[in-house]
């Protein structure tokens, strides 16, 4: 008996659609397929990450500067909500400021890519 491998989830958090595109393209172009579940403002992601019991993202794509929440304070969320807090996150933000990638990885972030 053959047993079929869930296909893991990446929840890609980014409002500009053209950035999303590309990071999908990319991630499709990997041997090992995923499913990438697009999300274009910060209410849609908190909305989401409260509502995913079952079927919880197995990396989270986060950008910062999101409208209605912004990317800390749903990592923020993240980190601080038991059964999510393992997700590992990358923030992948325009902002190269180290303010914001020193608050990032105090946050909980796993690592911070500058696009």
């Amino acid at each position: 008996m053959t047993s079929r491998k869930k296909i893991k989830t990446i929840l890609l958090i980014e409002d500009n659609q053209d950035h999303a595109e590309i990071v999908e393209f990319f991630i499709n172009e990997l041997e090992t397929p995923f499913k990438v579940v697009k999300i274009i403002d910060g209410e849609q992601a908190m909305h989401h990450l409260k509502s995913c019991r079952h079927d919880q993202p197995w990396l989270i794509l986060l950008d910062l500067k999101l409208p209605k929440y912004d990317g800390f304070e749903i990592l923020s969320t993240l980190k601080s909500t038991s059964r999510l807090k393992t997700i590992p996150v990358v923030i992948f933000s325009s902002s190269n400021a180290d303010s914001d990638i020193q608050k990032a990885l105090e946050l909980g972030a796993n690592t911070y890519i500058v696009k």
